[in-house]
C-alpha cells in the first residue's frame, strides 16, 4: 500500500509540474486522494485535499458552477463523518442551491 500512496503522490507532483498548480485535473487527483485518505480513516489527510480541490475548482469554474459543488457535497460528507454538523450543514445547503440553479448540468468529479 505504501509503493502505491508513492506513486499517486508522485502522480499529483507531476500533474502539478506539467499542469500548474491550479488545473482542474488536479483538483479531481486531489479529491481523489482526499477520498483515497477517508476510507483509510485519515480525516485530517483527506480534509486537506479536499479543501484544496475545492478551492481550485472554486478559482477555475467559479463559485457557483456544478463541479464545485460536487467538491462541497465530498467535504460536507467527511464534516458530517466527523460530527462537525455545522460546517457539514453549510456546505450541504451551498451544494444544493447551486444543483437547484444547475439541474441538468450536476456532475459527479
Amino acid at each position: 500500500m505504501a509503493k502505491s500512496l508513492f506513486f499517486r503522490k508522485a502522480l499529483l507532483r507531476f500533474l502539478e509540474i506539467f499542469l500548474g498548480h491550479h488545473h482542474p485535473l488536479v483538483a479531481k487527483y486531489l479529491a481523489y486522494l482526499g477520498r483515497h485518505y477517508n476510507t483509510k480513516g485519515n480525516s485530517a489527510k483527506a480534509e486537506l485535499f479536499f479543501v484544496r480541490s475545492l478551492q481550485i475548482r472554486e478559482d477555475v469554474f467559479g463559485p457557483e458552477h456544478p463541479t464545485v459543488a460536487d467538491s462541497l457535497n465530498r467535504l460536507a460528507k467527511l464534516y458530517e463523518e466527523m460530527s462537525d454538523f455545522n460546517r457539514s450543514e453549510f456546505l450541504y445547503k451551498r451544494a444544493h442551491k447551486i444543483e437547484e440553479e444547475h439541474p441538468a448540468e450536476a456532475i459527479a468529479c
